[in-house]
């Protein structure tokens, strides 16, 4: 019982993170390249702290979205290894659908890349 509490938790916060990775991607590119479009100006004086910072973020997410996905797929290969390609397309579609949802579609979500 403890294991599938585990699971699940592990299952809703790999959907979270998947959800959530195309604004974090927005976000961190921003602060990294030292341009961000939400202050509406070059981070000229702040840009090595905005940088630091965006490292720092990349770094947090991996220690947060990471150990959930391995947990899952790992979980998921011990029980039916044919079942694995479902949490893969799962995440898979969550980033899809955040992309049309926060964004609008491919074309908005990669304009916020090019600066």
């Amino acid at each position: 019982m403890k294991e599938k509490i585990i699971y699940t938790l592990h299952f809703i916060w790999m959907c979270v993170t998947a959800f959530t990775l195309p604004l974090c991607a927005v976000w961190i590119h921003g602060n990294i390249s030292g341009y961000a479009k939400w202050f509406g100006h070059e981070l000229i004086g702040e840009k090595k702290l905005f940088t630091l910072l965006g490292y720092f973020e990349v770094v947090l997410w991996f220690l947060l979205a990471f150990p959930s996905i391995f947990h899952v797929i790992g979980e998921t290969w011990k029980k039916k290894p044919v079942f694995v390609l479902i949490p893969v397309l799962l995440y898979a579609g969550l980033i899809t659908l955040s992309i049309s949802f926060f964004f609008g579609g491919m074309d908005e979500f990669r304009n916020c890349f090019l600066t």
